[in-house]
């Protein structure tokens, strides 16, 4: 997957434009990816590659109450932190 800019600079933000008869919906697996390298671009390093986190520092993700309560959060937290 190349043609996106940092999350910081507007999640998945395109860099080529694209013409919509090229456009086509992403499968599953290429969203995966994406899902993947966000991660591991802007989550990795506080909340670890495993979503443990660090103790005392960074909360983990796996099994996160905050998150298990309402599985929108972390979509919000994703697209607005």
């Amino acid at each position: 997957m190349t043609g996106f800019t940092s999350p910081k600079e507007g999640l998945f933000k395109p860099c080529l434009q694209l013409d919509a008869e090229d456009a086509k919906p992403l499968t599953k697996a290429e969203k995966l990816e994406m899902g993947k390298a966000l991660y591991a671009s802007t989550c990795q390093a506080c909340h670890q590659a495993d979503g443990k986190g660090i103790e005392k520092a960074f909360p983990p993700l796996v099994k996160s109450d905050y998150f298990a309560a309402n599985p929108e959060k972390i979509i919000q937290v994703i697209t607005m932190a």
